[in-house]
């Protein structure tokens, strides 16, 4: 099967996501804790004089200073900006499935026998009354017609002109 090349961008197609391995979050998470963890203890090497209830906060605070933008850079802004993108998707998909909607309604097709008088050329309808061709087109469909004359038409109902 061909398969289509002019599809809108976002549109059946599968979003893929940047936090969609939770063991790649993890590792990331646990690096940064591993790196927070190091620096505050190259800290504590420091300032010998603190007390463990300071340590402890000092330590919470740090480790949070760390782990936070961390999680936000390699998870919550990936996850908004796939929200994004699936919300962007579904607004472009109503938006096609309204423009086919609309061009199925606008489109009448005659379909299957047709009676039509092989004389005078009227077009029995489903009520079955006679009408002429243009006033049975007229009324299934859009189509508006305009008078003219065929040249073979003109030399017959016209000779001295031709």
């Amino acid at each position: 099967m061909h398969e289509r090349s002019d599809r809108k961008p976002g549109v059946g197609r599968e979003l893929k996501t940047t936090y969609a391995n939770p063991f790649r979050l993890l590792l990331i998470v646990a690096v940064s804790v591993f790196l927070a963890e190091a620096m505050i203890m190259f800290l504590f090497s420091m300032f010998h004089f603190m007390t463990p209830i300071q340590e402890a906060a000092l330590d919470g605070l740090l480790l949070l200073m760390f782990v936070i933008p961390v999680l936000y850079v390699f998870f919550y802004k990936p996850f908004i900006l796939d929200i994004k993108e699936r919300e962007k998707a579904e607004k472009e998909k109503d938006e096609a499935i309204i423009k086919l909607e609309k061009a199925i309604d606008e489109i009448n097709i005659l379909k299957g026998f047709l009676p039509i008088c092989c004389n005078c050329k009227k077009i029995k309808d489903d009520a079955g009354y006679w009408q002429e061709v243009e006033t049975y087109i007229r009324d299934r469909s859009e189509i508006q017609f305009s008078n003219g004359i065929c040249p073979d038409c003109a030399k017959e109902l016209y000779p001295e002109f031709w």
